[in-house]
């Protein structure tokens, strides 16, 4: 199961077209912020966007 399913409409990639990596993140991102800002998403998730939000990494 799972609660939010993200695929991102991406051009067909190559499995070799490390030379694409940045442009399919960014594509990736994208279609990220639209899903998460739909109402029926957004409300499954109301803490989410801030639960690391001015917290220090201790990787």
């Amino acid at each position: 199961m799972t609660d939010v399913y993200f695929n991102p409409p991406l051009d067909r990639v190559g499995l070799l077209e490390w030379n694409r990596f940045d442009t399919i993140v960014q594509q990736g991102y994208e279609h990220e912020v639209v899903v998460l800002a739909q109402p029926e998403v957004a409300g499954a998730f109301p803490r989410a966007r801030s639960a690391h939000h001015g917290k220090e990494d201790r990787g």
